[in-house]
């Protein structure tokens, strides 16, 4: 069985439809973000819907459920995912942004990410509100900064289960680049929770834009380093400081803008 996670699919197709797509691109207010192609088992394929208008959420869905009861997922393919319009009762293609058949504009990138403090084992990050907003709005720029592939565990029983993810490919100047990851990386777990399936890594890119922090388990080479990401927020974006695992820290942060 193979599985292969696709956060962005900009020219290369793993697996390629059986059968050309349907010719109607949707004009449904929906935007595919990223999939997973599970091609032993189409049913369990995974993948991940925003909606386009504020306040933007995202949706992980399955073949057979509705994004937003405005389509139901039909067939998830590497290079896209075939919808059913509930309004229509049409099939349509919702496709990436980058493959999209109209011109799109991307707005300008904020200040990088600011490295505050660097030990042999933490790397400490602010980010600002800005910033963060900047790439969860578009995400595409998160999924093509690198590459992050399942690493696997042998098991006793002879079985390989996912031990995290490993980096690769970096982009030189990219948002993983600017977040100190390094090729050959393993993230093993992001507050607290380890990352050993492709579901999990699909959810934390739905939740990214909502976290306040995270704090980030990384192998690299033969050691464990942490790195932490704060959200820091101006005085015209005020917002609630909370501690890595999403209790409150009782204080609001309006002190810095970076």
């Amino acid at each position: 069985m193979k599985i292969v996670l696709i956060l962005y699919a900009a020219s290369l197709t793993l697996f390629p439809s059986a059968q050309d797509p349907p010719p109607i691109f949707s004009n449904l207010p929906l935007e595919l973000l990223g999939v997973v192609v599970n091609s032993g088992s189409p049913a369990k394929s995974v993948c991940l819907i925003r909606f386009a208008l504020p306040p933007k959420n995202i949706e992980t869905v399955r073949p057979g459920e509705r994004a937003f009861e405005l389509a139901e997922i039909q067939k998830i393919d590497s290079d896209g995912v075939v919808i059913k319009n509930l309004a229509s009762n049409s099939l349509e293609y919702l496709t990436f942004l980058k493959n999209r058949p109209f011109p799109h504009h991307l707005p300008p990138i904020p200040s990088s990410p600011q490295v505050t403090a660097i030990s042999a084992d933490r790397i400490n990050i602010n980010i600002s509100a800005d910033v963060l907003d900047h790439y969860t709005n578009n995400l595409s720029e998160i999924l093509d900064s690198a590459y992050a592939a399942p690493h696997f565990r042998q098991e006793k029983d002879g079985k390989q289960s996912i031990e995290g993810f490993e980096i690769s490919r970096i982009k030189k100047g990219g948002i993983a680049d600017r977040l100190s990851l390094q090729n050959g990386d393993i993230v093993l777990a992001v507050n607290g929770e380890t990352m050993d399936s492709l579901e999990k890594v699909m959810k934390l890119v739905s939740q990214v834009q909502n976290m306040p922090q995270a704090v980030m388990t990384v192998l690299r080479g033969t050691q464990k380093i942490t790195i932490a990401f704060t959200r820091k927020y101006s005085g015209s974006n005020l917002g609630p400081v909370r501690d890595a695992f999403g209790g409150p820290s009782g204080f609001r942060e309006d002190k810095y803008a970076y």
